[in-house]
């Protein structure tokens, strides 16, 4: 596996939380902890466009729809933003603390906050329709299964609840997948999915009537913040606070590269977000403020 560093991209006044894909192939979008809402094309320009701009941190967010972007802020407001017109945007305070999740259906927006509650919306209005509180701690990630309208949530308890999405009853839970919080989850096809946090391990998971481990591996030095998935390639990227990429064989997590600073000029500082653009291009940001976006050759 050869691995290329093509561009590092700055503009953000603070750590970058959350990237996400854009609306065109390639391009795609940051946010971070000064509030700011960055728009990227790194095959045009080296330059980003700032979308919108909030006076709080932003931890998370989620393109739902062609141009509607949500924004879950560090004090658990939850903002609606239409792209065509940056001015049209809503505000709603629905958590007591951070918000570090957002997913979506075709009918529902769930989002999982630090107050240890999930609360569903209707994705039209926005208008709050249901809630319901998993955890004493922390709700850190909410992931939606594509075909079988159940909902996965997990956070600081180490526990990984199965949910009902359209009836929003708890099916299970698993509090024996990891060692401590879950930071991030992420589908692997219908019945299986990723999950990795605080322990550093990266587990592998299968959901029947309960949640069951497949394989495990200590995958980082420290805590696991993100993981991306590259179907075309079969390949995973796990981001840590340990400040390295890795990638791995998605079938049976063996290691394949470790992208680090000494060798390849990674982050100086936590690596807290993670997506691929394509089959061969991996972008990357963190603590130090910048987007690393990187050529992967198998």
């Amino acid at each position: 596996m050869k691995v290329s560093l093509i561009h590092t991209l700055s503009g953000h006044e603070a750590a970058i939380y959350k990237l996400i894909p854009g609306q065109r192939a390639g391009t795609f979008f940051s946010c971070g902890g000064e509030g700011y809402v960055v728009e990227w094309d790194p095959q045009i320009s080296e330059k980003g466009q700032l979308l919108a701009r909030d006076t709080d941190s932003l931890y998370c967010m989620n393109l739902i729809g062609p141009d509607q972007l949500l924004m879950g802020t560090k004090n658990g407001i939850l903002i609606s933003c239409t792209l065509k017109t940056t001015q049209e945007i809503r505000k709603l305070d629905i958590h007591k603390k951070g918000i570090y999740s957002i997913a979506a259906n075709g009918d529902y927006v769930f989002t999982a906050g630090g107050d240890g509650w999930l609360r569903v919306l209707n994705r039209q209005t926005l208008n709050l329709i249901f809630s319901i509180q998993l955890s004493g701690k922390a709700l850190r990630s909410v992931i939606l299964m594509p075909d079988t309208n159940q909902l996965i949530v997990a956070g600081s308890e180490s526990k990984i609840f199965l949910l009902d999405a359209l009836r929003f009853d708890l099916i299970s839970s698993n509090d024996s997948a990891h060692d401590n919080s879950v930071f991030c989850m992420l589908m692997s096809s219908q019945d299986k999915f990723y999950s990795a946090g605080r322990d550093a391990r990266l587990n592998f998971n299968k959901i029947g009537k309960t949640i069951t481990n497949i394989a495990s591996v200590p995958a980082h030095m420290n805590t696991i913040n993100d993981l991306a998935l590259n179907q075309e390639a079969s390949l995973l990227a796990s981001v840590s606070r340990d400040r390295t990429i890795k990638i791995w064989k998605t079938e049976n997590l063996e290691l394949l590269k470790v992208i680090d600073g000494l060798k390849y000029k990674s982050h100086t500082h936590s690596i807290n977000t993670v997506i691929w653009l394509d089959h061969e291009t991996l972008a990357s940001a963190g603590d130090d403020r910048l987007i690393k976006v990187w050529k992967i050759e198998v």
